[in-house]
């Protein structure tokens, strides 16, 4: 009998990319990462609903892309350039969200969704600078730079709250000579008291260092 042939090897399994959120060009712009940009997208969302006056505008244009097409099309056998369709796709995503708006009264709302918190004064500036001509709408371009200055703003802060820790050992604070001697000992550094206290007055104008004033301290430093 003549031998078996060898059944051939199952081809291997496709592989499966996996997909990545994008940065726009604003994203990129602000420095934010794309998780970061897909929670304020989703929260803008939520809240938003789309721009009666934009929907006129885009049936005006439509009207008026027709009615060019029509003319082209007379005599004409011209073929028409093809667009990508994730290209296309991606356009049709971006125009979609950029034609929504947020009412006003939402605003609050939108940015406690991302975890924000404002008092009353804070609030109003920021009404103030996305909705200045007072049309209750926020767009969503204006909104966008709120959440991405906040965040920055957040990142800044943890940096701050840690390096903070590193001189109370973890307490709330202020900072005062009694830390300033343990840091110094742990880092081997050879100070005297009265170094010390320079440096918390140079600080503060006084003998203990607030968190407020640290973070002043860390950016005159450029350390944030």
């Amino acid at each position: 009998m003549p031998p078996r042939r060898a059944r051939p090897a199952a081809p291997p399994p496709p592989k499966t990319e996996t997909k990545k959120a994008a940065k726009s060009k604003l994203g990129k712009e602000l420095g934010l990462s794309a998780q970061e940009e897909l929670e304020i997208k989703e929260a803008f969302e939520f809240f938003a609903h789309t721009n009666r006056g934009s929907d006129m505008e885009d049936n005006e244009h439509e009207q008026e892309d027709e009615d060019e097409e029509d003319e082209e099309e007379v005599g004409s056998s011209r073929k028409r350039r093809k667009v990508p369709a994730k290209t296309s796709k991606a356009k049709e995503k971006q125009k979609a969200l950029e034609e929504k708006v947020l009412p006003t009264d939402e605003l609050k709302n939108a940015l406690k969704a991302l975890g924000f918190e404002f008092d009353r004064n804070e609030m109003r500036e920021i009404r103030e600078a996305v909705d200045p001509e007072n049309e209750g709408i926020v767009s969503y371009e204006g909104f966008f730079q709120v959440c991405a200055l906040k965040m920055k703003h957040r990142d800044t802060g943890d940096e701050v709250e840690k390096a903070y820790a590193l001189f109370t050992g973890g307490e709330d604070g202020p900072i005062t000579i009694k830390h300033l001697r343990k840091v110094a000992k742990e880092i081997r550094e050879q100070a005297t008291d009265e170094d010390l206290m320079d440096m918390l007055r140079e600080a503060s104008g006084k003998d203990k260092v607030n968190r407020k004033e640290f973070e002043e301290v860390m950016r005159r430093a450029g350390a944030i």
